[in-house]
């Protein structure tokens, strides 16, 4: 038997605990099949590995992207906020 009208619900999200990251995933709504995924496998792969040995791989925290984390943010009311 044949099912049909099944579709897979595009993007999902979820956290996992061991690399301490929530993960975004594009999906093909007919198939299922992952297209992108954000943070890549291999992201998550070495956030797992950083997570039990304390240690940074290469996708931890950049400089450049601490930076762009601690950028001001304009509120649109003169308010100004670092995020």
């Amino acid at each position: 038997m044949k099912l049909t009208g099944i579709s897979y619900v595009s993007p999902v999200m979820r956290y996992d605990p061991e690399a301490r990251v929530v993960i975004v995933q594009h999906r093909d709504t007919a198939t299922g099949e992952v297209s992108r995924q954000i943070p890549s496998e291999e992201a998550v792969r070495d956030l797992r590995v950083d997570a039990v040995t304390g240690a940074q791989t290469k996708h931890a925290a950049t400089p450049e992207g601490a930076a762009e984390a601690s950028a001001p943010v304009s509120g649109g009311d003169g308010v100004s906020l670092t995020v």
